[in-house]
């Protein structure tokens, strides 16, 4: 359900911000089920619509085109028992661990959207993602409109330093609400990462299920509100 007025992104801001944590022992004190790593990109559209983007569904078996995968890190995970497939044993995380799991992908995130932002590139475009990868990890560019992008970005005087600004980031790690775990069905993430993901409708999801918010950068979560207050108009109260 997208914000059809000032009134309700001013509500979710709010929101928002009664959720913030300075520390990571405050985060793990929050409710929650798990912790999703994301940037300060993806809390402006919870912003301006009332969720959390998802991502493009990476299983080649499912057939639910509808939906957007959101990846995070639960802190427990029931799955198949490998000696007996009809029973199930339940994984249980400790928190910290998994918040700092939940840090380096908002690292990783916040890195590539910031630097698609300094270059004033597409973050929906591929081919500009692609070529963010390639600044980033040293990536060799594939050919056509990706090598021409990847070296006529290379010839700027000032690339060196955007992209050191970019690595610097560190974006932010959400806690999310214990109900997840009733209204939607976890899967298993990628072998050995202790991730597991939601499917959610096109538009994301729900700000309220958001228990906490931590930016490890204080100037990031300073940053947040400006940008805020000049995209939206938006004020802390």
């Amino acid at each position: 359900m997208h914000h059809d007025s000032q009134e309700s992104r001013q509500e979710t801001f709010e929101y928002m911000c009664s959720r913030l944590t300075c520390l990571p022992d405050e985060l793990a004190s929050c409710a929650s089920v798990g912790y999703h790593g994301t940037s300060i990109e993806s809390l402006l559209e919870i912003v301006r619509t009332g969720a959390l983007p998802g991502g493009t569904i990476e299983n080649p078996d499912s057939t639910d085109t509808q939906k957007q995968s959101l990846y995070f890190f639960p802190k427990g995970v029931t799955l198949p028992c490998p000696e007996d497939p009809r029973r199930s044993v339940t994984e249980v995380h400790e928190p910290l661990p998994l918040i700092e799991q939940a840090r380096a992908y908002a690292h990783t995130i916040e890195s590539q959207f910031a630097l698609l932002r300094a270059l004033n590139l597409d973050p929906t475009n591929s081919t500009h993602r692609s070529v963010i990868d390639c600044l980033l990890y040293h990536f060799e560019p594939r050919d056509g409109d990706e090598l021409e992008l990847y070296k006529g970005l290379h010839k700027r005087e000032d690339i060196e330093e955007i992209i050191s600004a970019a690595v610097k980031r560190r974006g932010v790690v959400l806690a999310l609400e214990p109900r997840l775990q009733t209204d939607f069905d976890f899967h298993p993430g990628d072998p050995g990462e202790n991730d597991a993901y939601i499917l959610v409708p096109p538009h994301g999801l729900e700000a309220s299920y958001i228990s906490g918010l931590w930016f490890p950068v204080p100037a990031e979560q300073e940053e947040f509100f400006t940008r805020s207050h000049d995209q939206f108009g938006l004020n802390r109260k």
